[in-house]
């Protein structure tokens, strides 16, 4: 070999190796591991954290329990994303880890417990029944840090948390998962 592919070789090596090692310095710093693309949506006021769904009118902000739609989680400032190059789209996360609003409309939720949508536009709620759910909650949030808001005559608790994103069916309440 040439000594400038040698050159070459060696500074693609080095700089994978610091990226790797920068990579697990920065999760500490972020609010999420996340490595997306963009995607077009069709609505206005989403904010960091908001659950989003692939309904029939485009990409929009889940509205329902257990939404079968649900597309992932908007997040402003991703670790990695790759952009469309006339600029168009936000940042949607599909998987990985990330920082999702929820609230205590189902209960507090506990480390390890599914997140599925709900009928607050972006917002999550622990999964008390099978269907589909966004993912694992990776820290509890019981409201105590929330913040306070009604939702049909009912008090309850919003704020953010980290999930482990995969979107999926799961079976809560069937015999084998008892």
């Amino acid at each position: 070999m040439q000594l400038p592919v040698v050159r070459s070789l060696l500074l693609t090596l080095i700089t994978f190796s610091l990226l790797l090692s920068l990579t697990s310095s920065t999760f500490a710093q972020t609010n999420g591991l996340d490595v997306t693309n963009v995607y077009i949506v069709d609505e206005e006021g989403i904010v960091n954290g908001d659950i989003m769904s692939n309904a029939g009118q485009g990409i929009v902000r889940s509205t329902f329990d257990y939404d079968q739609k649900v597309f992932g989680v908007y997040q402003q400032t991703p670790l990695i994303v790759f952009r469309n190059v006339d600029g168009s789209g936000v940042p949607i996360v599909r998987n990985g880890t990330v920082s999702v609003n929820v609230t205590t409309l189902n209960g507090s939720i506990n480390q390890g417990d599914f997140i599925t949508t709900s009928g607050i536009q972006g917002k999550g709620q622990k999964a008390t029944r099978s269907g589909y759910v966004l993912g694992s909650a990776l820290e509890s949030f019981n409201g105590e840090t929330g913040t306070d808001t009604e939702f049909q005559g009912k008090q309850i608790k919003q704020g953010q948390i980290q999930v482990a994103v995969r979107i999926e069916y799961a079976e809560i309440d069937s015999a084998r998962n008892i």
